[in-house]
């Protein structure tokens, strides 16, 4: 007996469709990320979600050709003095400060009028010119930059620039330049004519507006190094100052270190006759180091030493000063500084070199430590020995 078999209807029922449907979303959600991962390494690639490197505000040059990139512009800053050094006798070195380091060339600023001497690029951003030692300019140079110096990676100068310096006062200039002549100043000076000039007393007289430049040089080889770092051509310091005061002692005039028309004729009229100092340079050191002890120095060389007293609570002054006043005896009266008052006569052999600070002798049971109102105190026998030693405009440093 035949049995019917009945076709069963295919399954379409919720589950085949729910599993189907599933299927399909992850094969999207799978293809979407591989798309949006592709896209992401594209833009990493080319920099848009890059970490910045540069402070806010600032634009990152780094993926910029730099022959495109914006450059600084190339310029001069400065032309002037450089700091004079310490025992510098010359003309002190000009530096040209440029706006970023140079390149290496041959190209240099131009001096006007030209000074014997080189130009050295002594920094990054700066050229220096180095005078002959102790040479002296007695007129104001310009100082000419030409175009096309070249930086590093800044370009080029393009346009040439110009700056005046100041010259030294050509009076004070001629009278160091005498003085020296003369032995008052510790310094030689060397003309830079081929033979040396003798003015008549009326181009004598004129030459204090026109000085000849030449150089100068210390006398001595072992001159004080306090003494060298005084020294100053064209600038009316200590130096020169007392080189006056000794000049107008020796010649019977007032000692006021004044410059005035009968000080410049009588220094003409001085270097005409040859009339140099009869006496040798005197100078004298007092050092606060302990034990402290004055030094006298006579043309560069030690001549007499001493234990001495300056005041106490530092009370004596830091510097140097040209004997003004001499006084073989006086009554001192003061105070002090603790407030107690002194009235003290006979003070022997008193040199005041500022204010009422003097270099005399005192009686004391000891030397060598701070005792004084703020004068130098020293014994009798070696007050009466300096006293011989030093004359009106005899420098005095104290350190």
């Amino acid at each position: 007996m035949l049995r019917r078999v009945e076709k069963k209807p295919l399954r379409t029922g919720s589950r085949h469709l729910r599993r189907t449907s599933l299927y399909r979303r992850r094969r999207i959600a799978v293809l979407s990320a591989l798309c949006f991962l592709t896209l992401l390494i594209v833009l990493v690639s080319e920099g848009t979600f890059a970490s910045p490197t540069v402070r806010s505000g600032a634009y990152d040059h780094s993926h910029v050709n730099s022959s495109l990139a914006a450059r600084p512009l190339f310029r001069v800053v400065s032309a002037s003095y450089s700091e004079p050094s310490p025992d510098n006798l010359g003309m002190d070195d000009i530096s040209v400060r440029f706006s970023a380091p140079l390149a290496n060339g041959d190209r240099n600023p131009i001096l006007e009028p030209s000074l014997p001497g080189k130009w050295v690029r002594s920094d990054g951003t700066v050229i220096t010119f180095h005078p002959v030692p102790g040479y002296v300019a007695t007129a104001a140079e310009k100082v000419v930059v030409p175009a096309g110096i070249r930086s590093k990676n800044s370009g080029d100068l393009k346009t040439p620039v110009e700056y005046s310096l100041p010259s030294v006062n050509p009076e004070v200039l001629r009278m160091q330049e005498v003085l020296a002549d003369l032995k008052y100043l510790p310094v030689q000076f060397k003309s830079s004519l081929r033979r040396q000039q003798v003015f008549g007393n009326t181009s004598e007289i004129a030459s204090f507006t026109q000085p000849p430049s030449g150089t100068f040089a210390w006398r001595w080889p072992d001159t004080p190094q306090t003494l060298k770092n005084l020294g100053h051509p064209g600038n009316y310091g200590v130096v020169t100052q007392g080189a006056v005061m000794a000049f107008e002692r020796t010649h019977r005039m007032i000692v006021n270190r004044v410059l005035s028309s009968g000080l410049v004729k009588a220094l003409a009229g001085a270097r005409l006759a040859h009339s140099v100092d009869p006496d040798p340079y005197g100078y004298v050191q007092v050092s606060e180091a302990r034990p402290e002890i004055l030094t006298v120095f006579q043309d560069g060389s030690p001549a007499f030493r001493s234990l001495a007293n300056t005041g106490i609570d530092n009370s004596t002054p830091i510097g140097t000063w040209p004997i003004y006043l001499r006084l073989s005896s006086q009554t001192l009266k003061g105070t002090y500084p603790n407030g107690i008052a002194y009235d003290i006569p006979g003070v022997r052999y008193l040199n005041y070199f500022d204010g009422n600070f003097a270099v005399h002798a005192f009686s004391r049971s000891s030397y060598g430590f701070p005792q004084s109102a703020g004068c130098v105190e020293l014994p009798l026998n070696a007050a009466a020995k300096v006293w011989k030693y030093v004359h009106y405009g005899t420098l005095v440093t104290v350190t």
